[in-house]
């Protein structure tokens, strides 16, 4: 212990000679209008309009109340009769449908317009979802496999996010539902995705099957085609079945939940981390404008 203090203590003197106090002035930093929200088909349209502030403010965001939004829906424009259940929360009379391309424009006074558009995904197709004992070796450690075929559309680009909701009895409390960690090991879905903990095994042979609770994945290497996917879980004593989640996602939604994830990540994991810029698709502004689509389908365990 004593000698690493003593190689930190030069180290922590160096460090403290090289700092300069800069002063910044946060009134010469231009506010931009942040847009949020998700697209859900067949669910009321809503945002949530603030403006963005400098990294070293400690003032609160100011939510933006005096926008005017115009929405247009497969080329024709739409009626709207936006609402505001808090400030700064908007709601449009509108529910978007599958397929449907959505075009917003955002003004707020004494700012340029700031705009957006996003297509929403159909669901994706999925047939043959089982689940079967693929190992036990006592109580509470029960392992099952479940298989599906997915059948990706073809001559369009998809994005995927693939999670498992587990459904637990607690008798006469009820039930509760919660996502759980699951392995994978298909290398068409997670060739290309940096998840941290994809590796190849040391003779290159298969790849190391690793543990996730949101497999994000393109349709690069099953473009067009049908797919039978397997991914294995842990039951617990009190699981009574499982819920598989298959998110579709247009691309910048995707993009935006990748980088999202990165940026939250804890920083003490990765201190030599080059900085993430979180995707946007807001033209003129920042945030995110952008649809999905989630496909659930129930999994009952085999008697």
């Amino acid at each position: 212990m004593n000698k690493i203090i003593a190689l930190l203590a030069p180290l922590a003197l160096l460090v403290s000679a090289c700092v300069k106090d800069l002063d910044y002035d946060f009134d010469d930093v231009e506010p931009h209008v942040v847009v949020m929200s998700t697209v859900d088909p067949d669910t009321t349209l809503s945002l949530r309009l603030s403006f963005s502030r400098f990294f070293l403010s400690a003032e609160p965001f100011r939510k933006i109340e005096d926008a005017t939004l115009q929405l247009v829906v497969n080329g024709q424009p739409q009626a709207l009769n936006a609402t505001q259940p808090n400030p700064g929360d908007y709601r449009l009379a509108y529910r978007p449908q599958y397929g449907d391309r959505l075009d917003l424009t955002v003004q707020v006074p004494g700012h340029e317009p700031v705009s957006a558009s996003t297509v929403v995904p159909h669901p994706a197709s999925v047939t043959g979802a089982r689940a079967s004992l693929h190992h036990a070796s006592g109580v509470g450690d029960n392992v099952y496999a479940i298989r599906f075929t997915l059948h990706d559309p073809a001559d369009e680009d998809n994005y995927y996010f693939l999670r498992l909701i587990e459904e637990l009895d607690h008798g006469s409390m009820g039930h509760n539902y919660r996502y759980t960690n699951f392995s994978c090991s298909d290398y068409l879905l997670t060739q290309g995705v940096d998840l941290g903990t994809v590796f190849d095994n040391i003779d290159g042979s298969t790849p190391t099957e690793h543990y996730v609770d949101n497999l994000p994945f393109p349709d690069d290497n099953i473009a067009g085609r049908s797919h039978e996917v397997e991914i294995k879980v842990e039951k617990n004593y009190n699981t009574s079945g499982f819920i598989l989640e298959l998110v579709s996602l247009s691309r910048d939604r995707y993009l935006y939940e990748l980088t999202a994830d990165q940026y939250t990540d804890d920083p003490f994991e990765s201190l030599i981390a080059e900085p993430v810029q979180v995707h946007t698709n807001i033209d003129g502004g920042i945030g995110i404008f952008a649809a999905r689509t989630r496909t659930l389908v129930p999994i009952p365990l085999p008697q």
